[in-house]
C-alpha cells in the first residue's frame, strides 16, 4: 500500500499587473512593447470611455492587428497583450472581443470602409476603428455607441 500525503499553504498568486515590466514614461513601456513583439507597423494609443482606458493597437506586420492595455502602476508604466493577433487578408473588415486587466470585454471592430455608427477613423492604419463594450457578434453594424475618445499616433524608433 502507498499513501500519498501533502498539504499546501494558502495560495499566494502574483497579480499578474505585478508581473509587468515597468518603464518610467509611457512612451518608453509602449516602445518595448512594440519592440518584444517585434512590430513593424503603425501605433496607435486610444482613450476610451469614461474610466479613461488607455489601449494600444498596433500593426504587428501588413494587416495584421492586435490590442494591448497601457496601464499606469505607482508612477510607473507596462503595456500587456490583450488579444491574439487578427489579419485583415481580403476582408473588408474583422471583429474580435477581448478581456482587459480588470477583466471588462470589449470587442473591437476594424474595417477598411466606412460603418455607420460613427467609427473613428485612425489614418495611420488606413482603417475605420470601433470599440464597444458589447458582447462580440457576426455583424459588421452595431448600435452600440463608439468608446474612442480619442487617439495619439505613437512614434516608435528602434
Amino acid at each position: 500500500m502507498i499513501i500519498v500525503a501533502g498539504c499546501s499553504s494558502p495560495s499566494k498568486e502574483i497579480d499578474p499587473i505585478q508581473r509587468l515590466k515597468k518603464y518610467d514614461t509611457a512612451q518608453e513601456a509602449i516602445m518595448q512593447y512594440v519592440k518584444s513583439y517585434h512590430m513593424t507597423g503603425p501605433v496607435a494609443q486610444i482613450s476610451i470611455g469614461n474610466e479613461d482606458r488607455q489601449l494600444v493597437f498596433t500593426e504587428s506586420s501588413k494587416r495584421t492587428y492586435s490590442i494591448a492595455e497601457l496601464i499606469e502602476v505607482e508612477g510607473q508604466y507596462a503595456v500587456a497583450k490583450l488579444s491574439a493577433e487578427v489579419r485583415l487578408s481580403e476582408l473588408a473588415w474583422a471583429k474580435w472581443s477581448f478581456p482587459t486587466l480588470d477583466e471588462q470585454v470589449y470587442t473591437i471592430t476594424i474595417s477598411n470602409e466606412e460603418e455607420p455608427d460613427f467609427a473613428e477613423y485612425i489614418k495611420e492604419f488606413g482603417l475605420y476603428v470601433h470599440l464597444s463594450d458589447a458582447p462580440t457578434d457576426k455583424n459588421l453594424f452595431t448600435t452600440s455607441p463608439n468608446l474612442i475618445n480619442f487617439y495619439n499616433s505613437v512614434e516608435v524608433t528602434m
